[in-house]
């Protein structure tokens, strides 16, 4: 950002200056101040409708990945039933020895 010259907002140190020039002064400070903030504004404004469209795209390719994996687990279930069904058995058997030795440590 350019480095802008601002007015003063604290009363000046010529003798000859009226309340008026100060009041101008602070009218000219706040004005600038307003334009500054809304540049800010807009740009944040503009970025954060960016990264809400990548959230937006992200979520949408999570959710096609999921569901082409379960396509590709149901096609595997239908092709190959008894290897699901022994995969599913002893996955049951590992986390039901697991869970009993936890639970006679406790």
């Amino acid at each position: 950002m350019s480095e802008e010259k601002v007015p003063y907002l604290t009363e000046t140190d010529d003798p000859d200056a009226k309340s008026g020039d100060t009041i101008h002064c602070c009218s000219e400070a706040m004005k600038m101040m307003k334009e500054k903030m809304n540049t800010v504004i807009d740009d944040i404004s503009s970025r954060a409708g960016v990264v809400g469209a990548k959230f937006h795209e992200g979520t949408s390719r999570a959710g096609e990945y999921t569901k082409a994996g379960l396509h590709r687990t149901e096609e595997g279930i239908k092709h190959h039933p008894m290897s699901s069904i022994l995969t599913a058995i002893g996955v049951g058997v590992a986390i039901g020895f697991l869970l009993a030795w936890r639970g006679n440590r406790h």
